[in-house]
C-alpha cells in the first residue's frame, strides 16, 4: 500500500474539527450633526459556546481632521436590554458598577474599555442567535468644537482583537478557559470588529398627521366661532 493511500485513510478516519468560536460584529450607523447616537456590537457562535467572563476595549478613528468621541460617562444601555448577552445575570447590572470607562489615546475620550461577568458564575450559551454584546454611544459634540464633524463625515470604531492569553482571556467560560473568537475571514463564519459611523445632517422635526388634523380642527373652530360672533352683531345692529 502506497504513502498516497495511507495518507487518504487517515484522513478519513481522522477528521478535521470544524473551527468553532464566537462570532463578534459591529453594525454600521447614522449620527446627526450636533447630535448623539448608538452604536451596538453584537456576539453570537457558529455552534454553541459557553460564556461566563467578556472584556473588550474600543477605539474610534477618523481619516480626515474632524473628531466623534465616546460619550463620557457611558450609560451601559445593553444592561436595560433584553437581548444582552448577561441579561438576567449581569454582574454590572446587578452592582450598579460601571461597565467601563472612557479614556484618551490619540485625542480625548477616543477610547472605551470595560467588561461584564455573570454574577451566578456559572455560563450562558451562546448559540446562532444573535446577542448583544455592548452598546456604545457616541457624540458629535466634542470637547474641543472647532473639530466638531460635519455631515458627509465617516468615523470607524474598531474592538480590539480579543486576548487569549490561559492567564487573562478577554472571553472565557466558568473555569476560566479561553472561548475562541473567529476572526475576520473572507471565507466562512468570521467576526467583523468594526462598525462605520457617517455624519448626516439633522432633520427638522415635522409635525405628525394627527398633530396636524387636531390644530386644523382647532383652527376651524375658531373661524366657526369668529362667524357666528360676527352674524351675532350684525343682527344686533338691525334690531
Amino acid at each position: 500500500m502506497n504513502q498516497r493511500l495511507l495518507f487518504l485513510l487517515f484522513l478519513i478516519s481522522h477528521p478535521v474539527a470544524a473551527k468553532a468560536g464566537l462570532i463578534i460584529k459591529g453594525h454600521d450607523t447614522t449620527i446627526q450633526v450636533g447630535g448623539t447616537t448608538t452604536v451596538d456590537f453584537t456576539i453570537e457562535s457558529d455552534s454553541v459556546d459557553f460564556l461566563q467572563a467578556i472584556n473588550f476595549s474600543f477605539g474610534i478613528t477618523t481619516a480626515g481632521p474632524t473628531r466623534l468621541e465616546f460619550v463620557s460617562p457611558q450609560s451601559d444601555l445593553q444592561l436595560l436590554d433584553g437581548s444582552y448577552v448577561f441579561a438576567g445575570d449581569s454582574h454590572a447590572a446587578d452592582s450598579g458598577f460601571p461597565v467601563g470607562f472612557v479614556g484618551t489615546a490619540a485625542t480625548p475620550n477616543d477610547t472605551y474599555s470595560g467588561g461584564d461577568f455573570t454574577c451566578s458564575f456559572f455560563d450562558v450559551a451562546v448559540d446562532g442567535t444573535a446577542k448583544l454584546l455592548v452598546r456604545l454611544e457616541v457624540t458629535t459634540q466634542t470637547t474641543l468644537p472647532l473639530f466638531n464633524p460635519v455631515a458627509g463625515d465617516t468615523f470607524t470604531i474598531t474592538m480590539a482583537e480579543p486576548n487569549t492569553d490561559p492567564f487573562q482571556p478577554d472571553f472565557s467560560d466558568s473555569f476560566g478557559i479561553v472561548v475562541p473568537v473567529l476572526p475576520p475571514s473572507s471565507t466562512g463564519p468570521s467576526s467583523d470588529f468594526t462598525a462605520t459611523v457617517t455624519v448626516v445632517n439633522a432633520v427638522n422635526a415635522v409635525p405628525e398627521p394627527a398633530s396636524v388634523l387636531v390644530w386644523t380642527l382647532i383652527g376651524g373652530l375658531g373661524v366657526v366661532a369668529g362667524r357666528r360672533r360676527t352674524n351675532k352683531q350684525a343682527v344686533d345692529l338691525i334690531d
